[in-house]
């Protein structure tokens, strides 16, 4: 009997870089800035702040898990602000708050960063609509600091820690002198942009991941956010009904790829027919006799079912050139292959181990991760 493996397109963004090369590539470094000198109140007030391990302006105030980042940061310059000089942010500033306002091109969240806040608390330092408080710098570059901290962090080890899904230890990030790189390679650095990309892991994996999250981002901005009506009569619409959601479905699938912009489906049809209707009807039918052959051991009639279940989804869907990829290279091995869920995984049927170990082969050279599951 054949063995199934499924085929698993790595969509975790931040757990499988945990070996990353701790060397990062140089980037251009302007001359160093004049530190903006604090009051000795407002070195006072620096200290406290640190010290205390919160700070009221951030999304998240209690930063003691990077106390001692802080204070090591600041010291190394005599409590001098790194983001202020003559009461305005640095060039430098500027450009780094532009990475935490769009922290989600990486996939994180700019309201961990604060992004939101940047604005205001820029206002705030020339006091523009406000008398600009006396320790509004120090806020300010403290608030900068630890949201870089925290993001530099981030990006290239990711918000989860590896150990808890079982890929590598603790121990990467320690090998990784995020202090070091955050004086040298942002404070005084002509392309902060740059210098801040070279934190996100270069494997094509991610860049995957990283390129369908951009177009989900895009579609997002596209759609027009209508939901779908509920059923008037009945909690299931049947082919051939009436149902007013009709139109807006079908805007939704064209928009996410899952049906061809060219389908035969009237714009302002409410009948609930045609194409999509078909390939449903279809698929419900393979999957009964999925469990069929599966009861009778006939693995190779399910390998003709998977197969034909990845070929009918592909006569109807806008399908993109990797997810189709993953699947040929599978069946080029002999195997059979399907989608496992909405694309980003691949499942099927191989021979014997020496098909298994051309699928591994031939798959994780295109970027892909093969896993034997144990079903007990």
């Amino acid at each position: 009997m054949k063995n199934s493996p499924f085929v698993r397109r790595a969509n975790e963004i931040s757990l499988l870089f945990v070996v990353l090369s701790v060397l990062v590539p140089a980037v251009a470094r302007a001359a160093p800035p004049s530190a903006s000198q604090s009051s000795a109140s407002g070195q006072e007030a620096l200290r406290s702040f640190i010290e205390a391990g919160t700070l009221a302006d951030l999304r998240w105030p209690d930063f003691t898990d990077r106390r001692d980042d802080a204070r090591t940061f600041y010291e190394s310059s005599n409590y001098s602000l790194a983001w202020v000089n003559d009461g305005r942010p640095t060039s430098q500033a500027l450009a780094a708050i532009t990475a935490l306002e769009q922290a989600d091109q990486v996939g994180l969240d700019p309201e961990d960063y604060d992004g939101p806040r940047w604005k205001a608390r820029i206002a705030g330092l020339s006091g523009e609509g406000q008398h600009a408080s006396e320790d509004a710098p120090v806020r300010f570059d403290l608030a900068l600091t630890i949201s870089l901290m925290r993001y530099i962090f981030e990006v290239q080890f990711g918000r989860v820690k590896p150990p808890r899904v079982h890929l590598g230890s603790e121990d990467a990030p320690t090998k990784f002198d995020s202090l070091r790189f955050l004086r040298d390679q942002i404070v005084n650095s002509n392309d902060v942009a740059g210098a801040l990309s070279q934190l996100e892991p270069p494997y094509i994996l991610y860049r995957r991941t990283e390129d369908v999250l951009h177009k989900y981002m895009q579609m997002a901005s596209q759609d027009d956010g209508e939901q779908l009506p509920p059923p008037a009569k009945k909690k299931t619409i049947e082919p051939g009904d009436t149902y007013p959601g009709v139109p807006r479905l079908v805007r939704l699938l064209k928009l996410v790829g899952d049906l061809a912009p060219d389908a035969a489906v009237a714009p302002d049809s409410t009948l609930y027919k045609g194409p999509v209707v078909d390939a449903m009807k279809h698929f419900a039918e393979l999957a009964a006799r999925g469990r069929e052959v599966l009861l009778r051991q006939d693995t190779k009639r399910l390998a003709q079912l998977i197969d034909e279940n990845f070929n009918t989804r592909r006569s109807i869907y806008n399908l993109a050139p990797w997810q189709i990829q993953m699947v040929e290279v599978a069946r080029k091995c002999g195997a059979s292959a399907k989608f496992a869920g909405s694309g980003g995984a691949i499942i099927g049927t191989y021979d014997d181990e020496a098909m298994y170990r051309e699928l591994c082969a031939t798959l994780t050279a295109i970027g892909s991760r093969v896993i034997k599951p144990q079903i007990s």
